[in-house]
């Protein structure tokens, strides 16, 4: 999202309790083959044929920072555990996308001009601040989530 400019800090805020189901329901998909379904890959090459196609998986564990977050620093972990490597790649940058696109997490990153910009995180289009004072918290919007009732004035 930066555009060019120089980027002092990031913050992250979210929904806290939808975030919480949403990346419940995206662990229980990735133990369930939901990346695999509509772009599958081949198995790993060391991987028996009898294998069952929904054990490609054994753990998985996403953790996203909230509040301020320094140039540089890790704001999401994403941890995968396979018996093959390939699956466990697959699945762990599925989840990374499907994050970006379903949890509700916004981030506000502030420039060194002393501009600041609200997006949902992984989107570069600003999030209109006239927009979200009109929605409340739990209202659908076309976007797909919904606003925190207290969304951060940008």
């Amino acid at each position: 999202m930066t555009t060019g400019k120089q980027v002092t800090k990031l913050e992250y805020e979210a929904y806290t309790s939808l975030a919480l189901k949403t990346l419940t329901d995206l662990l229980e998909s990735a133990h369930t083959s939901a990346p695999f379904l509509g772009n599958p890959i081949p198995r790993s090459t060391n991987a028996a044929s009898d294998e069952n196609e929904d054990d490609r998986i054994t753990r998985c564990y996403i953790a996203h920072r909230l509040g301020e977050v320094k140039v540089g620093e890790c704001s999401i972990l994403i941890a995968v555990s396979s018996p093959h490597r390939k699956e466990a790649f697959v699945v762990a940058e599925w989840l990374l996308e499907e994050v970006k696109k379903n949890v509700a997490v916004w981030k506000c990153e502030f420039y060194a001009s002393g501009e600041q910009v609200t997006a949902r995180d992984g989107e570069s289009t600003p999030i209109d601040p006239t927009r979200h004072g009109k929605a409340q918290a739990g209202e659908n919007t076309n976007q797909g989530w919904s606003w925190k009732a207290n969304f951060p004035k940008s």
